[in-house]
C-alpha cells in the first residue's frame, strides 16, 4: 500500500511522492524537513479584526522570513494595496463594517493589483461559503484550524490563478472526541514557534476569551456585538487548536443570528473555558502540559 505526498522546494515547485505506507516515520521527516527550510522571502498583508489571531499569522510568517504587515479592516486592506505594498493578501472573510468578500472585489478592481494574491481564512467550511470567496475574486480559500503546511504552500506561489497543491499534511483532529483540544493542529503551530511564544499566546487566549464570556453574557451587549464576539472567539480558538471553546462559540455566533436565547450556551461556553484550562494542567502521555512549554515525546 502507498501514499502519494506532496512537497513544494523553495522555489515554489510542486514535488509528488509515492511511498509505501511502512515508510510513514521517512515521510514524516521530510516534511519536518521540508517545514523548517527557509520560503522565498515576500510581502504579506494580513487582514483580520482579532489582535491576537494577526499576532499569531505575523509571528509565524515573520520566522519564515516574510515581510508582514497587519491591518484591521477591510477598508485599510483595500488602501494598502493600493500604495503597491504588497504580494499576498491573507483575508479574514468576516469582519464588521467591510467584510473580506466586499474587501477583495475592491482590490480586484484596482489597477496595480493584478498579480496580487488574495487567499481567504474562514470559519465556514460548507462548499457555498468557499465559492462566494472565489466569486468575489480570492485566489484560495483556506478553512479553521489552518493547515500550516497548506497555508505556508500557497503564500509560496509565484501569483494569481495558480493551482494550490493538495497539502502535505492535513491538518489533524486524532484526538478523541470527548477532548477539549485539538493537539495536532496545536503541535504542528508549536514547532514554528521560538520556546515558549506558543505558551504566551495560548495564555493571553485564554485570558481573551474570559473576557469575552463577560462581554457576551452582559445584558447591555447588542445582538450585533454579541455575534461579532462569538465569532471572533471562534477565529482565535481554531487557530490555536481549543477545539471545544471554538464549537460553543460558532454555537452562540449561529444563535445570534437565528435570533434565539444564548444564556444556556454561554452557561455552557463558561464551563468549557475551565475544562480546557484543566485539560492542559494534565500531561500528554510522557509530555509535560502544553501550557507549561513541554515538547513532545
Amino acid at each position: 500500500m502507498t501514499s502519494r505526498t506532496r512537497l513544494r522546494s523553495q522555489r515554489g515547485e510542486a514535488r509528488c511522492f509515492s511511498v509505501p505506507s511502512k515508510g510513514a516515520a521517512r515521510t514524516q521527516a521530510k516534511l519536518k524537513e521540508f517545514n523548517s527550510s527557509p520560503m522565498s522571502p515576500r510581502r504579506v498583508l494580513v487582514v483580520d479584526d482579532t489582535a491576537l489571531t494577526r499576532q499569531l499569522l505575523r509571528e509565524v510568517l515573520r520566522r519564515r522570513g516574510y515581510t508582514v504587515v497587519d491591518v484591521q479592516s477591510g477598508d485599510e486592506a483595500v488602501a494598502h494595496v493600493q500604495e503597491g505594498q504588497c504580494d499576498v493578501v491573507l483575508m479574514d472573510v468576516q469582519m464588521p463594517i467591510m467584510d473580506g468578500l466586499e474587501a477583495t472585489r475592491r482590490i480586484r478592481r484596482l489597477p496595480n493589483a493584478e498579480g496580487v494574491r488574495i487567499i481567504g481564512l474562514t470559519a465556514n467550511a460548507l462548499p457555498a461559503d468557499r465559492e462566494r470567496c472565489l466569486r468575489a475574486g480570492m485566489d484560495e480559500c483556506l478553512t479553521k484550524p489552518i493547515d500550516w503546511t497548506s497555508l505556508l504552500c500557497a503564500l509560496s506561489r509565484g501569483g494569481r490563478g495558480e493551482a494550490l497543491p493538495v497539502a502535505a499534511v492535513q491538518a489533524g483532529d486524532g484526538d478523541r472526541q470527548t477532548s477539549s483540544l485539538n493537539r495536532d493542529t496545536m503541535e504542528q503551530l508549536r514547532t514554528k514557534l521560538q520556546d515558549g511564544e506558543f505558551e504566551a499566546l495560548l495564555e493571553s487566549a485564554l485570558g481573551d476569551a474570559e473576557d469575552a464570556l463577560g462581554r457576551l453574557a452582559a445584558p447591555t451587549t447588542d445582538p450585533v456585538a454579541r455575534g461579532r464576539e462569538a465569532h471572533s472567539l471562534q477565529g482565535t480558538s481554531a487557530f490555536l487548536g481549543l477545539r471545544a471553546i471554538r464549537a460553543v462559540a460558532a454555537e452562540i455566533e449561529q444563535a445570534v443570528r437565528e435570533g434565539r436565547d444564548v444564556i444556556v450556551l454561554i452557561g455552557r461556553l463558561r464551563q468549557t473555558l475551565a475544562a480546557t484550562r484543566a485539560e492542559l494542567r494534565q500531561p500528554r502521555s510522557s509530555a509535560e502540559p502544553l501550557a507549561r512549554g513541554g515538547k513532545p515525546p
